[in-house]
């Protein structure tokens, strides 16, 4: 009878577990939004092992250990960690982070791993923890950690640890694909802000063909036709459709080499036809400016 409870006990502790990995993985699925991942990922893992407190660490571009984000928190104390950074290698976050191994603590208070610093600027006691690593395949980002059962007399288990790192090998992707995504939308708003800083008339040309930005000199050049809402997606060949540029910008993608043209007929223009490239020197994009002759 004994045996059979215990069956019975593990094949409901499988479900849930289960159960939770489904609800996360398809979470981390569903958004590109780092915040909305980071949130979510440790408020089901908090809730799940009964721990009290969560944090999320991620690697800054200095090397440093930031606190991205915090579970169980006042605001208050969430903002004072966030400042804080971790010199790498240092505490048990360090050291997951450094050798990519998971670490269980039951007493963090005799563990020489331990960095006493942090409860120390927040008033806060860890008693124990769990800390894994975040891991994609070019390295390590940062790791998931969690501190203190809910409970006085339970403890972190090695099901735990496995549980945590199951979860870790899924938010690490979603976080990195997070992060990713930042970076192109940062990077696309910096260079639609130097195109718009450009007196002369500027539009972007993809892979595909098609127009990506234009600006607003552009715009007045035309006679308010080429507006950006207009120019977004639209055919590149569409655009000054009587020069049939759409030889130049294959040319210029093969070449990677700057081209020059002027239009002839009433409005005289001046086109450059500039190739950005990748790291591997393969052209991604033409900015192509536009002035006229006069000018």
């Amino acid at each position: 009878m004994d045996r059979t409870k215990e069956l019975e006990k593990e094949n409901q502790r499988l479900k849930r577990r289960n159960e939770l990995l489904g609800k996360v993985i398809q979470r981390l699925n569903s958004t590109l939004q780092l915040p909305v991942v980071m949130e979510y990922v440790i408020g089901e893992v908090t809730k799940t092992i009964k721990a009290v407190t969560s944090t999320i660490y991620t690697i800054a571009k200095d090397g440093k250990i930031e606190f991205s984000y915090i579970y169980g928190a006042k605001e208050e104390i969430k903002k004072r960690l966030q400042k804080m950074r971790l010199e790498p290698g240092q505490g048990i976050e360090g050291k997951v982070i450094k050798t990519g191994q998971s670490y269980i603590s039951l007493d963090t208070q005799d563990d020489r791993d331990f960095y006493k610093g942090i409860d120390k600027e927040i008033g806060f006691k860890t008693k124990s923890l769990i800390c894994v690593p975040l891991k994609v395949k070019d390295g390590i980002i940062g790791a998931l950690q969690v501190i203190n059962k809910e409970g006085e007399d339970e403890k972190f288990n090695q099901d735990d640890v496995e549980l945590l790192e199951e979860i870790a090998s899924h938010a690490a992707l979603a976080i990195r694909n997070a992060q990713l995504y930042q970076e192109v939308e940062n990077w696309r708003e910096f260079n639609e802000a130097i195109i718009e800083s450009i007196n002369e008339g500027v539009f972007v040309v993809d892979r595909a063909l098609k127009v990506i930005t234009g600006n607003n000199g552009l715009e007045e050049l035309s006679g308010g036709l080429y507006t950006k809402e207009y120019l977004k997606g639209r055919e590149a060949r569409e655009i000054f459709p009587y020069l049939n540029l759409e030889s130049v910008y294959r040319e210029v993608f093969q070449s990677g080499k700057v081209f020059q043209q002027s239009s002839t007929g009433g409005r005289l223009l001046n086109f450059k036809f500039i190739p950005r490239k990748s790291k591997n020197g393969e052209v991604e994009e033409i900015i192509v400016l536009v002035n006229r002759a006069s000018e």
